[in-house]
């Protein structure tokens, strides 16, 4: 066929294609580790083994080294060293950043440097024609330092292999949001300048690139579980920066959207993991985990909004003041707000009783809770997440099980009875069944 042999999920480009390595690059430093097999083989032999970034990455730059006490556990601004470096030694990267990004030293940010790293991981991705398991979040936090590793060794093997021309289009391709390892371009390489497709989609994206559908069975319905139907996490949206699949990855939670809410079992060390992949502050202490105060949950969620988005409009006012909310019943009522947004997003019913929350009762609920919180505000976008809101705040209730996909029909929508969007036919005015008669059956 004329194709390299598929391999990690879609066919991807050869040397050749990719054209000429760079000076000091791949086919110096893969030489003594035995890439001489071609491009697969190259990214075959990224292990995660500090050894190989050591001799990888030192054979494309000097500075910084490539010590083993940074790699045991690389830092942000290490990897942002290695990341100018790399630029500065092979043009790799070009044009990728400006501004502050380029300023590793001065970013505190977790936010940006999050986006920082989404930016060159999918780069590294585009031109390896690969998804890349690694998760920025993940990188920023300390965590995962093999996987991080395994990045770097990729990142040189990804600036390489291309030339600078090639280069610059890849950057432009990721910038422009093209998804790596789609397998529809066994080459990496993008359509020709300025085409589109008839539905006028954007060059260097496969044809349902823009638009993904979820996956459906004969019935046009997901398969439904947990008595009653909920959206996998490609109907929510993708993820949000450092959520769920940065935070779950550790967890095996890579089984779609069903399979990361069975993962929320309750334990202090899995909400540790995955609040802590979404936000920094406050800290996921022991101390507090063994017994929520009300205190400590209003911060976490005030910090997930802050963070993600999620949330966002759903309090107003001295809602929004945890340290000033001293009566029970508006602790209460704050919680019944977030526990009906976390369901509706999920669409499973929570068990979780905000009055056990406020009297630091049953922590294991509750620690479960905040993990399903975590796996509800990574897994929508800001869109969706305002939609949910609306709903929240209007009553639906999660888990009905008459809306599959956990979405409400289309905005602004009313059916000839003026019901209100995102309520089934029979939410707002629900009538008994008829006969023929006009009368409703008996029972």
């Amino acid at each position: 066929s004329g194709k390299p042999p598929a391999s990690r999920g879609g066919g991807r480009q050869t040397k050749e294609e990719a054209g000429a390595p760079r000076s000091g690059g791949m086919e110096a430093a893969g030489g003594a580790m035995g890439m001489d097999g071609g491009f697969d083989s190259m990214i075959e032999q990224c292990t995660g083994d500090m050894a190989v970034t050591q001799e990888l990455m030192g054979g494309v730059i000097s500075k910084p080294a490539m010590k083993e006490k940074l790699l045991t556990k690389p830092p942000f601004r290490f990897v942002h060293d290695v990341v100018s470096a790399v630029t500065e030694t092979t043009g790799f990267a070009a044009g990728l950043y400006e501004g502050e990004e380029l300023d590793g030293k001065g970013m505190k940010d977790k936010g940006a440097k999050i986006a920082y790293l989404e930016k060159i991981i999918k780069l590294v991705g585009v031109v390896l024609n690969t998804l890349v398991d690694t998760k920025p979040a993940k990188i920023v936090a300390g965590l995962e330092p093999e996987n991080t590793n395994k990045w770097l060794q990729n990142l040189a093997a990804a600036a390489t292999s291309v030339d600078a021309g090639k280069s610059s289009d890849c950057v432009a391709r990721a910038i422009a949001g093209e998804e790596p390892g789609a397998g529809d371009n066994p080459k990496g390489e993008a359509p020709a300048p300025a085409a589109e497709d008839k539905g006028g989609r954007a060059e260097g994206k496969d044809a349902d690139a823009d638009e993904p559908a979820p996956a459906k069975d004969d019935s046009g319905k997901p398969p439904a579980s947990r008595g009653g139907g909920r959206q996998t996490k490609e109907e929510a949206g993708a993820p949000r920066s450092g959520g769920m699949e940065a935070a779950g990855g550790a967890m095996g939670m890579d089984g779609g959207f069903d399979s990361m809410i069975e993962q929320c079992t309750g334990d202090m060390a899995v909400t540790q993991e995955l609040m802590g992949g979404v936000i920094s502050k406050p800290a996921m202490k022991e101390k507090l985990l063994t017994k929520p105060p009300f205190r400590f949950v209003h911060d976490v969620v005030s910090a997930v909004t802050e963070t993600t988005g999620f949330a966002a409009g759903l309090y107003e006012g001295e809602e929004l003041d945890g340290k000033g909310m001293k009566d029970k019943g508006a602790k209460i009522a704050y919680l019944e707000k977030i526990i009906k947004l976390v369901g509706v997003v999920l669409n499973t019913l929570v068990d979780t009783k905000p009055a056990k929350i406020v009297a630091g009762l049953e922590p294991e609920n509750t620690n479960k809770w905040l993990q399903n919180l975590a796996a509800a505000a990574t897994s929508v976008d800001a869109g969706k997440s305002s939609d949910c809101v609306a709903r929240a705040i209007a009553g639906e209730e999660p888990g009905a099980g008459d809306n599959p996909k956990g979405e409400a029909p289309a905005p602004a929508a009313e059916d000839k009875g003026g019901r209100a969007e995102g309520k089934d036919a029979d939410a707002d005015e629900p009538a008994p069944a008829k006969d023929d008669s006009g009368k409703p059956p008996a029972s």
